[in-house]
C-alpha cells in the first residue's frame, strides 16, 4: 500500500565533501504535497476519492462498491490525508537534478549567461492518471537571478570550454547541475504552478555527477538593525551580496 507519505519521504542528497541535510524528491507527488500545504482552503472531503484511486488502490477497490464501507473509509481517509499534509515541510528543500545552458563568454562581466535561468523557465513534473488534482505542476523560480550568469576569469573559461569540447570542436555548453529549492508558495493562485526560491547550486563537470567544479549558495537575508542587536550579531560587508560563489 503506498499512501502520499511514503510518496514523498525523504531523500539524502550526497555530497562530495559532507553530507547535506535530507531533501524532497523533485517529482509530482512532492509537488502536489506542497501545493496543498500552500492553499488555505483545500478542500480534503473533495479530494479523499482521488487520494484512495491514487495512493490506496487496494483499499478503493475494496470499499468502492459499498457506501457503507467508503464513507467509512472516506472519514479515516481524510484524517491521515491531514496528517500527511501536516506532517510535509516547506521549510525542508526541494533537491532537483537538472542541466544549465551556457551562452558566450562574456569578456565585459568575465561571467558565462545561463540562458534557461529566467523568469518564464519553469521545470514541470506530470501524472497522466491524477484524478480530481492538477495533472501538471510547475516549478518557477523568484531568484532564478542567481544563476543568470556564472562568473569566471577568462582564463578559468578558456579551460573550461576546451574541457568540453569533442575532437570535432563542438563544446558542450549544458551544465549537469543540483539545485536545492524551497517552495515559497503558489504562483498566480493558481494549484498546479509553484515558486520556488534556490537555496545553493552545485555544478557538476560531467553527467555523472562526480566531479563538482562550482558551489553557489544563497546567502541569508540581511538582519534587521533590531534583530542585530537582540542576537548581537555583528554585520560584515560580505552580507551586502547576494551571491557567494566558490570554486572547487
Amino acid at each position: 500500500m503506498k499512501t502520499l507519505r511514503m510518496a514523498i519521504v525523504l531523500i539524502l542528497v550526497s555530497a562530495t565533501a559532507s553530507a547535506e541535510e535530507p531533501s524532497y524528491k523533485f517529482d509530482w507527488d512532492t509537488l502536489l504535497a506542497a501545493s496543498i500545504k500552500l492553499q488555505k482552503d483545500f478542500n480534503y472531503r473533495a479530494n479523499v476519492d482521488s487520494y484512495l484511486r491514487l495512493f490506496e488502490p487496494d483499499v478503493w477497490d475494496f470499499v468502492r462498491n459499498d457506501e457503507f464501507e467508503l464513507d467509512a473509509q472516506r472519514k479515516k481517509t481524510i484524517e491521515k490525508f491531514q496528517a500527511e499534509i501536516e506532517r510535509f515541510s516547506l521549510d525542508q528543500p526541494v533537491a532537483l537534478n537538472t542541466w544549465l545552458t551556457i551562452g558566450q563568454y562574456n569578456f565585459e562581466t568575465k561571467s558565462f549567461p545561463v540562458m534557461n535561468m529566467t523568469e518564464g523557465h519553469h521545470w514541470y513534473k506530470r501524472r497522466y492518471s491524477s484524478g480530481s488534482f492538477p495533472r501538471e505542476f510547475r516549478m518557477y523560480l523568484s531568484n532564478h537571478a542567481l544563476l543568470a550568469e556564472i562568473p569566471m576569469s577568462p582564463d578559468e573559461a578558456r579551460a573550461f570550454l576546451n574541457r568540453r569540447k569533442d575532437r570535432n570542436g563542438e563544446v558542450n555548453r549544458r551544465i549537469e547541475v543540483t539545485l536545492r529549492i524551497r517552495l515559497t508558495e503558489l504562483k498566480r493562485r493558481t494549484q498546479s504552478d509553484l515558486l520556488g526560491e534556490i537555496q545553493s547550486a552545485r555544478l557538476f563537470h560531467n553527467r555523472q555527477q562526480k566531479h563538482v567544479f562550482k558551489d553557489i549558495v544563497k546567502l541569508a537575508e540581511k538582519k534587521t538593525v533590531a534583530e542585530e542587536t537582540q542576537e548581537s550579531v555583528v554585520t560584515t560587508s560580505d552580507e551586502k551580496s547576494n551571491i557567494d560563489v566558490s570554486s572547487e
